[in-house]
């Protein structure tokens, strides 16, 4: 099981290593120390006991429109009752942290400093919070034995590392498909590194996947998004702009918004941020966003506007969907141009510089007759027979 574990820490540093390069800035000295007490920062997120009568364990709070809310409203449907679900409170007490983290740490401390004393050993401290995070949730499944992980197909460290723990123990987890990735990427980071007993597809990509990580997985189909005929851009039309999670209001970020607008020639852009931004209007210039209300949905955003700008996210075929032209702009994020392959793939306009947009081309993009049926065949499942109903779901 060392090559999970392996794994893990190398696919949770694509992730730690941009979010520690975007905190704050300290002193060199208080840098040093939450550097070193942040290898235990997972810790305070790990339940110690489930109740008794939970079969699932969902590691996200189920915020309106968040995925760990888009799991349990599909389990609720076919008629999984919610008490069968575990997902944490939206707030946790200082007393509750406090002792998750002096309970986890007496087990994983001992763990850690076997490691510190291997002189060979070559782990940075982004390693050994993975290291440490994988221990605790390890711990976790030991001490509640009936809980099966619901890993969603936005794999966060956290996810990496209580599924890693899970194989290490010869338990099933249950992979669940969110949204539309381009499962060859992004960067080719596949998001089904590790097999899976059970899973919930959306499309044949997301089968595929599944299939090559678990060839004898249990897979079930969801339902399948309807997609809306596209409407025609207006000459002037209201600007949309739906960020990712790794959108952080930096400088060269704001500067790109300010070309949009200034191309566009529009008063203000209307900013749908990421359901985990902390980031409020106050972090722009006067006039320049205005911020959609947080938990909107997907379909009331696509409603308000005629164009939608959109980095390297899944939501770009979400809005496509709900019959919104979409313009993938690469600078929104760190990820480049392009990282999911829907431009390659020929479902979404895409352009690498905000100067080149022409929203001529952008309608003559979308109004070619074989965009309907190249997005069409991609959100679908061609081998519908390797799929049961998600209402004959069964975990023992």
């Amino acid at each position: 099981m060392l090559r999970y574990l392996l794994t893990t820490i190398r696919k949770s540093r694509i992730r730690i290593i941009p979010a520690l390069q975007n905190s704050p800035k300290r002193n060199l000295f208080a840098e040093f120390i939450i550097r070193r007490i942040r290898i235990f920062s997972v810790l305070k997120q790990i339940p110690i006991h489930i109740p008794n009568g939970k079969q699932f364990f969902l590691d996200g709070y189920p915020f309106p429109n968040s995925f760990a809310s888009a799991v349990i409203d599909g389990l609720k449907n076919v008629g999984t009752s919610p008490t069968l679900i575990y997902s944490p409170p939206s707030k946790t007490s200082r007393i509750k942290i406090c002792f998750r983290l002096f309970f986890y740490s007496l087990l994983t401390v001992p763990v850690l400093f076997r490691i510190i004393k291997t002189k060979k050993s070559r782990l940075d401290l982004v390693d050994l919070q993975v290291l440490i995070g994988y221990v605790g949730y390890t711990v976790f499944l030991r001490n509640n034995p009936q809980i099966t992980p619901i890993v969603i197909s936005d794999v966060t460290p956290e996810s990496h590392m209580i599924w890693a723990a899970a194989l290490s123990l010869k338990r099933q987890v249950f992979w669940w498909q969110i949204d539309y990735y381009y499962y060859n990427g992004p960067s080719n980071e596949s998001m089904v590194p590790f097999p899976c007993s059970h899973a919930a597809v959306l499309n044949q990509k997301g089968l595929e996947i599944v299939l090559s990580q678990a060839p004898k997985a249990h897979v079930y189909q969801l339902n399948p998004t309807i997609i809306q005929p596209l409407r025609r851009i207006p000459e002037k039309p209201i600007l949309g702009l739906a960020t990712n999670g790794f959108f952080v209001g930096s400088p060269s970020q704001i500067e790109l918004l300010i070309r949009i607008k200034k191309q566009f020639k529009i008063s203000s852009i209307r900013l749908r941020l990421h359901p985990r931004s902390e980031l409020d209007e106050s972090a722009f210039p006067k006039d320049l966003v205005t911020i959609a209300p947080r938990g909107e949905r997907i379909e009331d955003f696509a409603k308000s506007v005629d164009l939608a700008i959109v980095g390297n996210s899944a939501v770009q075929l979400n809005l496509l969907c709900e019959g919104l032209p979409v313009v993938h702009l690469s600078g929104l994020d760190p990820h480049g141009f392009d990282s999911y392959g829907y431009c390659q793939e020929g479902f979404t306009f895409g352009a690498s510089d905000v100067d080149s947009l022409d929203l001529e081309a952008v309608q003559n993009f979308y109004s070619d007759p074989l965009w309907f049926n190249r997005l069409f065949e991609y959100l679908n499942i061609k081998d519908i027979s390797r799929c049961r109903p998600l209402t004959e779901l069964k975990i023992n």
